[in-house]
């Protein structure tokens, strides 16, 4: 395509090609996602990505059990232990990072999540430290078609001195 000066305020447009008109308008949606919840420790040492494993079953039962957290929005990964290169084998790491994070209806549910993670220091395998934890809440965004025929074009100028 190429487009050619012809005058003042004239342009010439070439080369272009086009199709008929959609019926359906494609359109992105954003709205709220919920809430996540966020809470890491790291294990270190001999058995360091055993320690976090049963770290993990440990939290993700509590927020199941007791939060009442349904399991599909519960996952536990371990930072450090075959996360970037799978089938490595990852059990004599010496540092690993568990992190755990669950989608939650709500702020109080998503904080969950760091408490248990942070309750490990007293209630969970040895040697665990560096902990911390976040709550954020979660935009979703989704696309779809609609038919044309529901969209109106309303175009409003607004100047504005400065």
């Amino acid at each position: 395509m190429s487009f050619t000066q012809v005058g003042a305020d004239r342009v010439a447009v070439a080369g272009a090609t086009g199709g008929i008109r959609p019926d359906e308008l494609k359109v992105t949606l954003g709205f709220s996602g919920g809430w996540l919840g966020e809470g890491q420790i790291s294990y270190a040492g001999p058995r360091a990505l055993q320690r976090a494993e049963l770290a993990g079953e440990i939290v993700a039962e509590r927020l199941r059990e007791v939060h009442g957290l349904a399991a599909e929005n519960v996952f536990v990964e371990f930072i450090g232990a075959g996360a970037a290169f799978r089938g490595l084998d990852s059990r004599d790491a010496h540092e690993v990072r568990l992190r755990v994070t669950a989608r939650a209806a709500n702020a109080e549910a998503a904080d969950a999540v760091g408490w248990e993670v942070e309750a490990l220091y007293t209630n969970g395998p040895a040697a665990g430290g560096g902990a911390r934890r976040s709550v954020a809440e979660v935009l979703s965004i989704r696309s779809c078609l609609i038919p044309r025929a529901l969209v109106s074009t309303d175009v409003h100028l607004l100047e504005v001195s400065s």
